[in-house]
């Protein structure tokens, strides 16, 4: 083959590749008509969040930066923890509207919560409310966009947002914290079995953390008491619910404004034993695990504290003498110790009594 006919052949070759070429493009270009342009992100790196620290002023943090060092969100502030100094974020106002609907809203306020924060203000709406299931008839959670339904989600906190719920429905969310909210129609029996350890209230509803209360007309009375709690104190109320503390079955120590269910015992409504604190279906269920109790003021009837022979210590150091009658520890076979204001008291055992700087007297059982 000639020189002169290898060139023809890869003119053709290189005229061939050329025009598929050429072809591909114009396919490219016809069928870009039909795909969106892509959409640029700014890289993370270009993110900058102005942090104003305890000592160190004010830095300018990345997304990477300011994340790594995401300690909590708060209403107003996200606030960073670094080398052990605290530094604060402050929010944009599409991120305080997010907070508050989520920390305080109704169902309906969260169901329309539709937010579009920066990067590190959803980190820190995911930080601050990722553990919590609301409840209103069934589940709904966070999912880091907008309030979406739900199984039995396992949560850290249990937001009952409206009318009751039963004790298997907390047990399945595993929660720790329950936040009564102001439509909630919570009961004792609800917390039979669960886990909850703690209360955040809203009015009418008021909680110390460990007792939850409603504030009504009438007074204010003691709806439960958290069931994980060992030492419990009771105060401020003027009534309290039969069987407020039925779930907490692992009390050791406990303190009560009264023995029964109301301070008032002129009313018809009025019980006098302990116990009726701790009844579930008419049995009185007091724990065994309750060895410490101190009653602050009211009266102490007779047999007040029947069915309670685990109780070893009482200090009943509030009340008048007169308002203690004297056959009130006859059923208390289990006591050790009594500090009280009469020293007239009779009990199932032999004791010895000594008189206390307070003006009571001490009763101590022999053997």
């Amino acid at each position: 083959m000639g020189a002169e006919e290898t060139q023809k052949k890869k003119h053709i070759v290189f005229r061939c590749a050329a025009l598929s070429a050429a072809a591909l493009y114009v396919l490219f270009g016809v069928a870009s008509l039909f795909v969106p342009l892509p959409v640029l992100f700014p890289s993370a790196g270009r993110e900058a969040y102005s942090c104003v620290w305890e000592r160190r002023g004010e830095t300018s943090e990345t997304y990477f930066s300011a994340y790594s060092a995401l300690e909590r969100a708060e209403a107003d502030a996200i606030v960073l923890q670094r080398a052990g100094e605290r530094g604060r974020v402050l929010p944009t106002e599409e991120y305080r509207r997010a907070y508050a609907v989520l920390d305080g809203g109704n169902l309906g306020e969260l169901y329309k919560l539709s937010p579009n924060p920066s990067r590190l203000e959803k980190a820190a709406l995911w930080r601050a409310f990722g553990d919590r299931v609301w409840y209103d008839g069934g589940y709904f959670i966070w999912n880091g966009e907008r309030i979406a339904v739900s199984g039995a989600e396992k949560r850290e906190r249990f937001v009952l947002l409206n009318g009751s719920v039963s004790a298997r429905t907390v047990i399945a969310a595993e929660a720790k914290l329950l936040d009564v909210r102001a439509d909630a129609e919570l009961l004792a029996p609800a917390l039979l079995g669960t886990e909850i350890g703690e209360f955040v209230a809203e009015e009418p509803y008021a909680s110390d953390g460990r007792a939850l209360y409603l504030h009504t007309a009438g007074g204010t009375r003691l709806i439960a008491g958290a069931p994980a709690a060992r030492s419990l104190t009771v105060c401020g109320n003027e009534f309290a619910d039969e069987g407020a503390l039925a779930q907490c079955e692992r009390l050791e120590e406990l303190a009560v404004p009264f023995a029964g269910n109301t301070f008032y015992t002129h009313t018809e409504a009025y019980r006098g034993e302990f116990a009726c604190l701790f009844t579930v279906r008419e049995e009185y269920r007091v724990p065994p695990s309750l060895k410490r109790v101190t009653v602050t003021g009211g009266k102490l009837t007779s047999f007040a504290f029947y069915a309670c022979p685990q109780i070893k210590e009482f200090n009943v150091c509030g009340l008048a003498a007169e308002d203690i009658s004297d056959s009130a520890f006859l059923s208390c076979e289990g006591w050790e110790k009594i500090h009280c204001p009469n020293a007239k008291i009779r009990l199932p055992s032999a004791y010895m009594k000594s008189l206390l700087p307070c003006g009571c007297t001490l009763f101590e059982r022999k053997g």
